[in-house]
């Protein structure tokens, strides 16, 4: 996968010396290999477009997301987990699988992963049928981002018509688990409209 990816790239920029168009830099996956991103993943960078969003990031000391092992073809647990003034809180919902993308049923919810220059990150590009915002999110097991990264994340971004990106703190302690009072198996779409921006 990341080889495809950055062989693509580079052609483009063998081919021409102009920056790589949005089709280059926004590659949808095929199809979800769940076995490779299967475990926690800590929020590393978020682009939005509004400010609502961008409050709600800023809100969280630290955000991650982990998926579960697929108890079939199509389905697998996805998890959420937020620190918010210090403490820590989760919700999860089913995730059915559709090629490169899964929805989150009670959440309303769609995420599409797009290719990374890295096999240890992430993104994913949030959205809702009946929403015009739009959230992209870098994941990363190492937990921060290179300049490199970051400017690749401008980049997409823009194309996304999105802000520049927000980075997390990589020092802030990240919510792997929670306790049983505080997690949640997504009683309602509206906590979750809350949740997941």
């Amino acid at each position: 996968m990341l080889a495809v990816y950055l062989t693509t790239l580079l052609c483009c920029l063998a081919v021409s010396h102009s920056a790589p168009t949005c089709e280059d830099l926004l590659q949808p996956l095929d199809q979800v290999d769940f076995q490779h991103f299967q475990g926690s993943w800590p929020l590393i960078a978020g682009a939005f477009s509004n400010q609502t969003d961008v409050d709600f990031f800023n809100s969280r000391e630290s955000t991650t997301i982990s998926f579960g092992e697929p108890n079939n073809s199509s389905e697998i647990l996805f998890t959420l987990a937020f620190n918010i003034n210090g403490s820590c809180q989760s919700v999860s919902d089913n995730a059915t699988v559709e090629g490169g993308s899964f929805v989150l049923g009670r959440m309303n919810k769609r995420g599409t992963f797009y290719n990374t220059s890295s096999d240890d990150s992430i993104l994913i590009d949030f959205d809702n049928a009946s929403e015009t915002n739009r959230r992209l999110y870098l994941f990363s097991k190492k937990r921060e981002v290179e300049n490199e990264g970051l400017q690749l994340l401008s980049a997409q971004a823009a194309c996304l018509k999105l802000e520049l990106p927000l980075q997390r703190d990589p020092t802030k302690a990240s919510s792997r688990k929670s306790t049983e009072e505080n997690h949640m198996l997504i009683p309602h779409t509206s906590f979750m409209t809350k949740v997941v921006h």
